[in-house]
């Protein structure tokens, strides 16, 4: 589901020729697979990835994959579109939904039955969970209205590889050396990418 959630930023980066006229070199469709495939080493370190076992999850739970999917392609839209149509000095609609999605949940766990505990610790993550994501979605927001939307689209590759090493750091786990090849691949495939398209 994270393979597919993840593919956002190739989403973007393509999004970007028909809604944007970005101008592309051939080797675009090269390098955002190479830059994929490093997404998909990062976030399956150790486990077996195979077209089976894809069918398998995927039939298992289609909701699920529908709705990562959605999340990926509205979110490259999102992107694109904010540039398309917004100017670099409009409000974004970031605070909105973030509002609408925190109230939203905040209704689906009053109505929710479940054994919660909470401690110091439990409070501070949270706290810091939502100063971050707030502070990352107005950043990109930001980015994509007056930044340059194919470096930042770029760059966001390596995004699976910054949750995994803060991940790794944070619990304690050793990383292993298949998220190093895939960081190699996700830096040679993201770089590529931006380079192959041109205005």
């Amino acid at each position: 589901i994270g393979l597919v959630n993840y593919l956002w930023p190739a989403l973007t980066v393509l999004l970007s020729l028909p809604l944007l006229g970005q101008k592309a070199r051939p080797t675009l469709l090269p390098a955002t697979l190479l830059a994929l495939l490093g997404v998909a080493l990062v976030l399956t370190q150790g486990v077996g990835l195979s077209w089976g076992a894809v069918r398998q999850n995927v039939t298992g739970n289609p909701t699920a994959y529908v709705l990562a999917l959605g999340a990926a392609v509205s979110w490259a839209l999102y992107s694109t579109l904010t540039r398309r149509w917004a100017g670099p000095d409009s409000p974004g609609a970031v605070p909105v939904f973030l509002a609408a999605a925190g109230g939203a949940f905040l209704l689906l766990r009053l109505g929710w039955v479940e054994r919660t505990v909470w401690s110091s610790r439990a409070a501070a993550e949270t706290l810091f969970l939502a100063l971050a994501t707030s502070l990352a979605y107005g950043l990109w927001d930001a980015a994509m209205r007056r930044g340059n939307i194919i470096l930042v689209a770029a760059c966001s590759y390596f995004t699976p590889l910054i949750s995994t090493l803060v991940s790794c750091l944070y619990l304690g786990v050793l990383a292993g050396p298949r998220l190093w090849v895939g960081a190699a691949l996700l830096a040679v495939g993201s770089l590529a990418s931006w380079a192959s398209l041109r205005r």
